[in-house]
């Protein structure tokens, strides 16, 4: 995921969102034929000036 920062010490800079987990049966949820209760992941943010 991407975006810029709006306002602040970095405003205007690129923002970069990076998730890391296990894969999950998601398909069975997003077809209403199940749920999944929980998913972990490890979050990366890094800030870039332009």
């Amino acid at each position: 995921m991407t975006g810029t920062v709006t306002s602040g010490l970095f405003a205007g800079d690129t923002v970069i969102v990076t998730f890391t987990g296990p894969a999950t049966d998601i398909l069975l949820c997003t077809a209403g034929l199940g749920t999944v209760s929980s998913v972990y992941s490890a979050i990366a943010l890094e800030i870039t000036s332009v």
